[in-house]
């Protein structure tokens, strides 16, 4: 997704999100992110994702975080999933978090039983400067809460997403989530770059977010 488009669907979102913001990542990076096997970002016809902040009924009994099976120890971070060419932006959203929780996000109105979207916090819009193929990749990320309810239950509809575990972790420590992402060049260097792009999306909920004031009024 080009930046041009990112911000084409940005404008549509902050009609009804007016405190959204947006911020820009030029980022260096090399193989094997972008280009091998799980780290292949781009794939599937991809053009962007979203990120979805997920707490049950109110953001103090934790947001989830998730790790999948092909990760490395400490990449526990919040679920993200590919916009797809031509798809709405809540659209994916709500796909995503089917998907992988089985959670059915509502689309408009009172449904009980469905999690709401809480906010959109805004867009995070990426280059990445690839050295090994000398060219530079756009990429975005909106981020969106979402409030489930209290009582929830996951269950995952799609196998394929390799989840391995969830974890209900306090809003607070999303610093300690970023931090946790960025040292994975520490101790698994192929996974540098990856956990450098990962953390970015941590840090931004927590500064437009919990540092903000928290969930807000509900849209």
């Amino acid at each position: 997704m080009s930046r041009a488009q990112a911000y084409a669907h940005f404008r549509r979102l902050r009609a009804a999100w007016p405190d959204a913001v947006v911020e820009h990542r030029d980022m260096p990076v090399a193989d094997p992110f972008l280009t091998a096997g799980d780290q292949t970002l781009l794939r599937d016809g991809r053009i962007g994702e979203i990120c979805y902040i997920l707490y049950r009924g109110a953001p103090a009994r934790g947001v989830l975080l998730h790790v999948k099976r092909h990760y490395p120890a400490g990449g526990f971070r919040l679920p993200t999933g590919g916009i797809q060419p031509g798809e709405d932006v809540t659209a994916a959203l709500r796909r995503e978090v089917f998907e992988e929780t089985g959670i059915r996000v509502a689309r408009r109105g009172a449904e009980p039983d469905a999690a709401r979207i809480g906010r959109f916090l805004g867009l995070i819009t990426y280059a990445f400067r690839h050295r090994q193929r000398g060219r530079t990749y756009a990429f975005a990320t909106f981020a969106f809460t979402v409030q489930a309810p209290v009582d929830v239950v996951l269950e995952p509809q799609d196998e394929t997403e390799r989840i391995a575990a969830w974890r209900w972790q306090p809003p607070h420590r999303l610093p300690e989530t970023a931090r946790a992402l960025d040292g994975l060049r520490a101790r698994h260097p192929d996974w540098a770059d990856w956990g450098r792009f990962r953390a970015a999306v941590h840090d931004f909920a927590w500064r437009h977010w919990i540092q903000a004031g928290g969930p807000g009024p509900r849209a």
